[in-house]
Parts: C-alpha cells; structure tokens; sequence
C-alpha cells in the first residue's frame, strides 16, 4: 500500500479490487498515511481503532457508486452505524463500526477478505424489512424474503453482490433466450429496475425486483410477457406503461408505487389493482372485479381480454359507468 501515493493511484488500485470490504479497507489504510488528504478521501480511524467515521459524498467518489449504494454497501457487509460524532465535523461525517469487531485499524488485508464474505442474513434482514418497500401482510413477506434467499444462494457463492450480467444471464436462461441482442434487452431491463449505474445487483436491490417482477423462477414468464426483447434497449409491449404514473394511452396495465401491486386502467378514471404474489406458483396475479369476482392469471397479458367495454360494464355512448362497478 505504501506504494500509492496519491488518490488517482488509490482510485485506480480500487478497480481491481471485488470486495467492498477490502476497498473500504484500502481507503483506510491511504487515509492513515495521507491524513492531509482526509477532507478528499472523506475516511478515517477513530481513536479506538475499530469504529471509523466517514463521508458519504466524498467517500463515494473515491469508489465510485453512488452515496446512497454506499451506505447500503455498508449495511449488507455488516458495518453498523454508530452514534459517535467526529469532532469538529458536521453532520455529513457519520460512523460506524463492523459487527465481527474484526475489522480494525490492527489488520491486515488478507484478514480483512475473510471477514463478512457472505451476509449475515440474522443480522440484517430487519433492516431490509423495515427500509424496503413491500406490502404490508407480514406472511407475504417473510414468504418472499425466504424465496429470495433461495434464489440468492442458488446464483451466486458471494451473496454480497452479483454482476447484472450474471442476473440477466439466469433470467435469459430461464425464458430460453440465447440472442445476443435479446439479452442486452434485458440488461438493460434489469438495470433501469435497480436503478444502477455500477452493474451490480445487491440482496435489497434483488428483493424489490423480485417482489415487482419475480423471483428467478417465474421472473422470465413476467418479463417475456411485459418487455419486447427485439431491441438491444429497452422497450415495453405497447399496452404496459412502465411507471407508476398512467399517461393518455389507454387501457393500460402500470406499476403500482408499491412493489407486488399492479394496475390496470381502462380510462382515467377507472383502475383496478392487480395484486401480484412471485411466491404463489399456481397464480402469480389476482384481480379483485366487482362483476367478475376474483380473477387469476398466470400473466399480465390475459387481462388483456377484459379489456371490452361491455364486459368492464362501460357505456361508450353515455361515456358513464354502471354504479355498481365502482371500486
């Protein structure tokens, strides 16, 4: 480590490094030998060598994501926040420390990679449960959070993270796509989904995806039925509107602000919810109609024959709808 002496070295040094905790372990270390270069790195050692503070912002760039993929880095590899405040310092410094109590200013890196290489579930997962959006039936979610850690597991022997490309290579591989051009498609899916620049996919990012879309394996039945994997970026089937914001293209089935929630519309002002479950494998989605009661299907698409006016209970000429349909 002593050979980097500058931080374009240090950065650059970081990119051959995997694991996050080594590079937050690096930054350490440059920081401990360069303390003038602090309010550039945004790092340190606290004095009792095992917490350290730090700032998202400056700390980021260093490693390249984003401050928010940061902290959330820190809390799937076992770092805990800490109350401790850094004299001197506003509110942008924050602190934590590594839950083995291992992982102190006295190790060495070969120490530091055996150090969190898989997740503590035990210890994290409540924090997923309370900041992740889900629906609110407590069994739906322990179901959901217990299929995705199959799914974990299964797709990758470093449950940290997994590389997008590996994630669309399953999802390709489970609808059978094997065109180069069908699988950038879903790249890029998958990426505009958890909102990642860095083409890295961490448990928190997985689980949302898979309470909206799937788990691994009903995920491709979804995405074949939503997305036209024709083109290298990506483009929805004409009648899903990927936002939780309907527009003037009617009717339509678009994303509920809550994951596992759908909805359908036949105009502006008539929406149903189409309540979608990933764990249930004899009907992933469930409409509730007030004619037709309960209606469940396999894909969103075979909604789409409840599209006629006449059978949603719509009269095109008066532009009214019959009192008892609404919902």
């Amino acid at each position: 480590m002593n050979s980097v002496s500058s931080l374009e070295e240090l950065k650059s040094s970081l990119i051959f490094r995997n694991r996050f905790n080594e590079k937050i372990f690096l930054c350490l270390l440059f920081s401990k030998d360069h303390p003038e270069q602090l309010n550039h790195i945004g790092i340190e050692w606290a004095d009792d060598g095992l917490h350290f503070y730090y700032h998202s912002g400056l700390l980021s760039k260093i490693i390249g994501i984003k401050p928010n993929s940061l902290n959330k880095n820190f809390q799937l590899n076992g770092f805990e926040k800490d109350s401790w405040c850094r004299p001197g310092k506003d509110f942008h410094w924050q602190c934590r420390v590594h839950r083995s109590q291992k992982y102190s200013r006295h190790s060495q890196l070969s120490e530091i990679k055996g150090i969190g290489k898989h997740i503590d579930f035990d210890g994290v997962l409540h924090q997923i449960v309370n900041e992740v959006v889900l629906k609110n039936d407590l069994n739906y979610r322990l179901d959901l959070i217990e299929f995705a850690k199959k799914d974990w597991y299964r797709i990758t022997s470093n449950i940290e993270c997994i590389s997008v490309e590996n994630v669309a290579n399953v999802i390709s591989n489970s609808i059978h796509i094997s065109n180069s051009i069908k699988q950038e498609g879903i790249k890029s899916f998958i990426r505009n989904q958890i909102n990642s620049t860095e083409s890295i996919v961490y448990f928190n990012d997985y689980l949302v995806f898979a309470a909206r879309y799937g788990l691994i394996s009903n995920i491709g039945v979804v995405i074949d039925d939503i997305i036209d994997t024709t083109f290298p970026t990506l483009c929805f089937k004409e009648w899903f509107n990927n936002s939780i914001y309907h527009n003037d293209h009617y009717p339509c089935i678009f994303l509920s602000s809550t994951p596992g929630v759908f909805l359908f519309a036949i105009n502006y002002l008539l929406t149903y919810p189409i309540d979608f479950d990933p764990t249930n494998k004899r009907s992933l989605f469930k409409l509730v109609h007030p004619h037709f009661g309960l209606i469940s299907h396999s894909k969103l698409s075979d909604y789409l024959q409840y599209m006629d006016d006449v059978k949603l209970g719509y009269d095109s000429e008066t532009n009214l709808f019959s009192s008892d349909f609404n919902i």
